[in-house]
């Protein structure tokens, strides 16, 4: 059975999306930005900001934090009128957000 988003953990979604190709890709325009991958899951369209293809130092001060600090904000906003459906994070360096 293919587990929507709301109902897989982020580590189990994060494998299905590691091993899933992105519908879309829009690579950051600088070092110290996130890569947004588009993907379609389960009926579910998703877009996930990740800086994993970032530099070693970049992805792990700058974007862990960001991060970190996103997913805060998003889990604070939970429920506000307008953005998107947080799915999770995936991982120190990604996160997931309905499309």
């Amino acid at each position: 059975m293919d587990p929507t988003p709301s109902s897989a953990g982020p580590e189990s979604l994060l494998k299905r999306l590691r091993s899933a190709t992105p519908g879309q890709r829009l690579a950051g325009r600088n070092s110290t930005k996130a890569d947004i991958l588009f993907y379609r899951c389960a009926g579910v369209d998703l877009a996930v900001k990740d800086y994993s293809a970032r530099p070693w130092w970049i992805r792990n001060t700058l974007g862990r934090w960001l991060v970190r600090r996103e997913c805060r904000a998003y889990r604070a906003a939970d429920g506000l009128a307008g953005l998107p459906r947080f799915a999770g994070r995936l991982g120190p360096f990604a996160l997931a957000l309905e499309w």
